[in-house]
């Protein structure tokens, strides 16, 4: 989040799931800032794993769909704020975003009408029949050491016709 972000400018927010459900806040830190530095709030799931001068904290798996909803929830409480540090975030402007674990929780987030968009980062899945229950605009990236490489390079033959699909595959690792 922008220390001083200018009145005019207006930040969409973007859910995090990490890989292997893992509860570390900030296991994708690198990813995520270089996001983030496109004009994007990020809420990553989790906890911040290690805190200087405190040491590392324990090791949590967030598999709960809830810290999604609580991030949602938080944010429309929060945002667009006069006067608060979250003033210029637009919390209808949200999508939900993640690797692995993480990219399973961001389907599932697809029944949530407060989640504009999707973007599902090495998770993949011949259990497809959830596909056509999307409808709004989604992006698999998907590499060929993912363990779901089986499936991605037919997402397409499962959604239905109006549903916005975007898919990438390369040969070579996602991992965030």
């Amino acid at each position: 989040m922008p220390t001083h972000p200018p009145s005019n400018l207006t930040l969409p927010v973007m859910l995090w799931g990490n890989g292997q459900c893992w509860g570390d806040g900030l296991a994708y830190k690198d990813f995520l800032l270089q996001t983030a530095s496109h004009g994007i709030l990020i809420i990553a799931n989790g906890w911040i794993k290690e805190i200087p001068g405190r040491g590392k904290l324990v090791r949590d798996t967030t598999k709960n769909m809830t810290y999604f909803t609580d991030a949602i929830e938080w944010i429309q409480r929060n945002a667009g704020k006069r006067g608060s540090k979250y003033e210029t975030v637009d919390a209808t402007m949200l999508g939900a975003s993640g690797h692995s674990c993480g990219g399973l929780q961001t389907i599932e987030m697809r029944s949530d009408k407060r989640a504009k968009t999707l973007a599902s980062f090495g998770y993949a899945t011949r259990e497809s029949i959830w596909a056509r229950d999307i409808v709004v605009p989604v992006g698999f990236f998907v590499g060929s050491l993912d363990t779901s490489i089986a499936m991605p390079r037919k997402y397409h033959l499962f959604f239905p016709p109006s549903a916005p699909l975007m898919q990438f595959w390369i040969w070579q690792e996602t991992g965030g």
